[in-house]
């Protein structure tokens, strides 16, 4: 593969457990995935005492990866467990529904060494993994980096953790807003842990809702520990179909809550920007799922045509029985016509169509992140931009509201899908 897929990222978040990043025989061996991607050596990290922060940085040439690892299995009776859940876990929870502007000191703490991190390491870019209260840390990190280090992110992979975007200042959604794209906040619907997201656009980094399988080891938190994921054959996850409800909802809510700003050169702008990014995203997700469909059809054809290829073949010796067998045989090879020459003209109609497939997946989800990306740009060079958006992704949208807005719905503008 030419790019990290999402199994290769989750295998690097998974390292954070069981990786043995602090193991000092592999201090000097480079840490490479399973399908090659070389994250280089462990070059620092953090055990702090007093918040409970693990965290992890590697370096390969002029590149890092930070990983921040998530809790301690409740149910482990150790200071690690006490921290991660009484100072941080349940605290954070509590202040997400509240929406208190106040971070734990775990948070702090990892936000503080992402910028400490960046600072030490000048001219070099940044990934950044987390899992859990992992997936919190990142999340708050990223949202509060310094200025001058948000162009350095090139990708971040959070996983199952609450929506901290509640706690957010206005300023540090200012940032999350910037880095929406080059953020994958993966949420699986079955994770009871991963909560807070009924509206996409109040959360930090684009959230990803997955298609996943039931797992019933509650002891072990398998769904919360990511193994109810689906990969694709090209090594991307599986996810939920897009609801076109949730547009609507969305877009409905906005001009309900900002009926002069939606009218506005901002609200309009803002206005194409959901409904891109939703038709964009819809198109991608079908796309790819139309890829994997079209796999296990070709597969199950492929294995049909051979076994009636071998069929006809056998035939065709009962039935000319005047011939020999060697008759046969150079006849059917002049023709072109052995079981090999027809499966490998089957593969070729088959790669066709599937190149076809995989280019329009591609196209629509490049073209999702320039769109999105050109957002972000304007957000970077207009502040008024970046903090109307911040105003308007500001309210929740609960039940009542959307309700309240949907009846009122007639009287504003329409969306066009």
């Amino acid at each position: 593969m030419t790019r990290e897929s999402e199994r290769d990222n989750r295998e690097i978040a998974n390292l954070e457990y069981y990786g043995n990043l602090d193991s000092p025989d592999k201090k000097e061996y480079d840490y490479v995935t399973t399908h090659g991607t070389n994250l280089g050596k462990v070059v620092d990290s953090i055990h702090d005492p007093n918040t409970g922060l693990d965290a992890w940085v590697l370096k390969k040439d002029r590149h890092l990866t930070v990983i921040y690892r998530g809790s301690t299995n409740p149910l482990a009776v150790n200071n690690d467990s006490a921290k991660d859940w009484n100072q941080n876990d349940i605290p954070m929870a509590t202040r997400i529904v509240s929406g208190s502007h106040t971070p734990t000191p775990q948070l702090v703490k990892a936000s503080e060494f992402l910028n400490k991190t960046l600072r030490k390491n000048e001219g070099c870019d940044v990934s950044v993994y987390g899992h859990s209260l992992g997936s919190m840390d990142a999340q708050y990190a990223l949202a509060n980096l310094d200025s001058s280090h948000v162009s350095r992110v090139k990708s971040a992979h959070v996983y199952e953790g609450p929506n901290i975007y509640n706690i957010l200042t206005d300023k540090q959604r200012e940032t999350a807003f910037k880095l929406r794209t080059r953020i994958n906040n993966y949420v699986d619907p079955k994770d009871v842990i991963a909560t807070g997201y009924t509206f996409d656009y109040n959360a930090v980094g684009k959230v990803r809702h997955l298609s996943t399988t039931l797992q019933l080891d509650y002891v072990h938190f398998d769904q919360h520990m990511m193994k109810g994921y689906q990969f694709q054959k090209d090594g991307d996850l599986e996810e939920w179909k897009q609801n076109s409800n949730n547009l609507h909802d969305a877009v409905t809510h906005f001009m309900h809550k900002h009926p002069k700003l939606a009218h506005s050169k901002y609200g309009k702008l803002y206005i194409d920007y959901m409904e891109t990014s939703y038709l964009t995203s819809s198109m991608t997700i079908a796309a790819s799922e139309a890829e994997t469909t079209i796999e296990k059809k070709i597969s199950a054809q492929r294995a049909q045509l051979s076994s009636e290829v071998s069929d006809f073949l056998q035939s065709i010796h009962l039935n000319l029985p005047n011939l020999t067998d060697d008759e046969i045989h150079s006849a059917i090879v002049d023709a072109k016509a052995t079981q090999q020459d027809l499966v490998n003209t089957f593969n070729q109609s088959a790669q066709t169509l599937l190149d076809a497939t995989r280019a329009l997946s591609d196209s629509f989800a490049q073209f999702e992140t320039r769109m999105a990306a050109e957002l972000e740009k304007a957000a970077q060079t207009d502040a008024e931009l970046a903090r109307r958006v911040v105003e308007w992704n500001d309210e929740t949208s609960t039940d009542k509201e959307l309700e309240n807005a949907k009846a009122q719905s007639s009287m504003l503008r329409a969306p066009q899908y």
